[in-house]
């Protein structure tokens, strides 16, 4: 499973997108798409899984469960 780094995760959102260098580099080094699972964290606990919903040029996942 992918981990994918966020300064700041969304408190209940369903759905998360991610743009910018994190987006790319998870598109591009990753090669992450739809349907794969990855784990969100944010470097003070929290952590996100969650499933890829759309990969183009940004990241739309749907989060399944928190930690």
């Amino acid at each position: 499973m992918h981990t994918l780094f966020l300064s700041d995760l969304p408190p209940h959102d369903e759905r998360l997108s991610i743009e910018g260098d994190e987006a790319s580099h998870a598109l591009r080094s990753k090669r992450l798409g739809p349907g794969e699972v990855v784990r969100v964290i944010d470097g003070k606990g929290a952590v996100l899984i969650a499933e890829v919903l759309e990969a183009r040029r940004s990241l739309v996942l749907r989060v399944t469960e928190r930690r």
